[in-house]
């Protein structure tokens, strides 16, 4: 069984666009990702983390994605924010197990996993942005440009029986569609 083990320092990121390559191994990607964390905070320093990712997608050379990922873990205050740790098995999705808006707008994650149905609903906040963006860092030939958007979102969640809602202090994302090539 596959496992990943998630730490979170502080700040999440989502990924603007799905793909990113050296020119070297430069080619397409599809990609939709959703992140969605929730702290339940049970002293001032300690809290338990809820996390749920997923990743559906292929990249042009690589095997396709089709990955989920919700773990419960612990999270720590210190002196400069917090430290979160968290450790599951990764879930291989059926088509229909994970959806979404072809602008990033919503989300749904829904599964079963052992006793429990491990359902996430991403909705974006803000405005949309652009359609296309492009990225060249000219120092290393690393480039590309994502033809969906990436978005903060807000979360609601029904993880190892509990119900969650976003609040401030916790992080959700949802990113869409990505093309990589070389840069200039």
């Amino acid at each position: 069984m596959r496992r990943l083990l998630i730490v979170l320092s502080v700040l999440a990121l989502c990924p603007v666009g799905a793909g990113s390559a050296h020119a070297a191994g430069a080619g397409g990607s599809a990609d939709q990702f959703g992140e969605a964390d929730f702290t339940v905070w049970t002293s001032a320093p300690h809290g338990i983390w809820y996390v749920a990712m997923a990743d559906r997608g292929v990249s042009e050379g690589q095997y396709p994605s089709d990955d989920a990922f919700v773990a419960r873990g612990t999270c720590t205050r210190n002196g400069r924010g917090w430290e979160c740790h968290a450790a599951g098995p990764i879930h291989t999705m059926a088509p229909t197990e994970f959806q979404m808006d072809p602008t990033a707008a919503s989300a749904d994650l829904s599964y079963t996993a052992g006793r429990y149905v491990q359902r996430v609903h991403w909705t974006a906040v803000g405005e949309a942005p652009p359609p296309a963006y492009w990225y060249v860092d000219p120092g290393s030939a690393y480039a590309f440009a994502t033809v969906g958007p990436s978005r903060m979102a807000r979360a609601t969640a029904h993880l190892f029986g509990k119900t969650l809602h976003s609040k401030r202090s916790d992080f959700a994302c949802l990113s869409g569609a990505g093309l990589r090539g070389p840069g200039g």
